[in-house]
């Protein structure tokens, strides 16, 4: 994980390297849009978020929110699963996944 958040840097696909809060997370699940459009995220990773904190929202061609997503328990938001390469776009269909969500372990 360090080699690749190295080599993420150096390669400027990430402006500083990320470095995950201490102690034990696992894995709880993947926040899954319902509607397609373009996501705005609204948090950052790695910060330890409420339950039903808002997380992003999906918008329309017009700039309307159309759906907002929402965190599903007392956790984290690990990484996004949009905006990566080798598509470096914002945009979803419905049922894609958007954010990799962890719990303390």
């Amino acid at each position: 994980m360090v080699a690749q958040r190295d080599n993420l840097t150096c390669l400027q696909f990430v402006s500083r390297p990320h470095r995950p809060p201490p102690g034990d997370f696992a894995f709880y699940g993947m926040s899954v849009a319902n509607r397609g459009g373009i996501v705005n995220r609204l948090v950052d990773v790695g910060v330890k978020l409420k339950k039903d904190t808002p997380i992003a929202t999906v918008l329309n061609p017009y700039g309307e929110v159309i759906e907002t997503l929402k965190m599903p328990i007392n956790g984290y938001l690990w990484g996004w699963n949009i905006g990566s390469p080798p598509n470096f776009n914002w945009s979803v269909q419905s049922g894609d996944s958007v954010a990799f969500i962890y719990q303390d372990a």
